[in-house]
């Protein structure tokens, strides 16, 4: 009963099925430019890929459930098991390419399986596009998309379009990150962390053998050591001990029992740069704002906005 009204849901769906189309795009910024322009590699590319499916898929089906799924469409396929399905026609298709006699492969569900890959790639495509950077005109995404699709000509070309999606994708994470220090910077003016940590380090530049650094990191030489210094090339060994400003533990190598190795760069802003000013066999007390620390975001049990206080030990550089 199942595979009859899987049937029957095809006949009726490839009745309709005379050519997609889609709304056309207007296109007027440049978010609508790079939009038409990953559709249109999209489209191609799929089309292109189809053919390397084990047995073939029906392109025109698949299009039309892809516009669905896009779309947020429902299905007007359903399977209870749908990777079980899509095995038993792989495996099929497999079977038919080792055979030696010369015999086609017809399976009779090539349009349902085209159908139901064509919706999920729709839906995950979709999905994938909604956390485009810089956001998506998702109209001009699939115009592009089911004219290249079908073989038609892209309405805008570009010389290389993957260096011109890399360049808009690069300035709008720039963009996008500069929006969010912006944002975190105002909601510290308010953020009970942010104040007293202000408060805390502006009261601690005052004590004797404090140093401030111009990005604001403080810290306190308690032994200084004799060997070199590393730089951002290098990975170091060192105990450390790292508390909140109210004195509360958030993490010690020195409770463990056990050094720690890592890269110059692979740690926070204040670490980064308070490593290169300590020779091996140094031991500083770093006193570091939350814009060089974890900044907005909390951690484990270092709430957003917070000012952290670090023992560390200089052992080794590239051990």
């Amino acid at each position: 009963m199942k595979k009859s009204l899987i049937f029957l849901s095809l006949v009726a769906l490839l009745a309709s099925c005379t050519g997609v189309s889609v709304e056309k795009a207007k296109i007027k910024t440049a978010q609508d430019s790079v939009s038409y322009v990953l559709g249109a590699e999209y489209g191609s590319g799929m089309s292109q890929n189809l053919g390397t499916f084990p047995g073939g898929l029906n392109a025109e089906t698949f299009l039309e459930a892809f516009v669905n799924g896009f779309e947020g469409d429902s299905a007007d396929i359903i399977v209870d098991d749908l990777r079980a399905f899509y095995m038993e026609y792989v495996q099929a298709a497999e079977a038919a390419d080792k055979d030696t006699t010369g015999a086609v492969f017809e399976p009779a569900n090539k349009d349902s399986i085209s159908y139901l890959i064509g919706h999920a790639e729709g839906e995950g495509t979709a999905m994938r596009m909604e956390s485009f950077p810089g956001g998506m005109n998702m109209v001009a995404f699939l115009d592009a998309f089911v004219n290249c699709f079908q073989g038609d000509s892209a309405r805008i070309k570009v010389e290389n379009p993957q260096m011109y999606i890399n360049d808009y994708v690069m300035k709008a994470q720039s963009a996008e990150a500069e929006k969010a220090a912006q944002e975190a910077e105002e909601a510290a003016k308010t953020d009970e962390n942010a104040l007293a940590g202000k408060a805390f380090l502006e009261e601690n530049a005052k004590k004797d053998g404090v140093v401030t650094t111009a990005s604001g990191l403080q810290y306190k030489v308690i032994k200084e050591g004799s060997g070199t210094k590393p730089s951002t090339a290098d990975r170091v060994k060192v105990h450390y001990h790292g508390t909140l400003i109210d004195g509360s533990v958030f993490d010690s190598s020195v409770d463990r029992g056990e050094p720690i190795s890592f890269a110059v760069t692979g740690v926070i802003p204040g670490w980064t740069e308070a490593l290169q000013l300590m020779s091996v066999g140094s031991k500083y007390t770093l006193y570091i704002p939350y814009d060089l620390a974890y900044g907005a975001r909390s951690t484990g049990s270092i709430p957003a906005y917070s000012a952290l206080i670090f023992e560390v030990e200089l052992l080794g550089i590239n051990e």
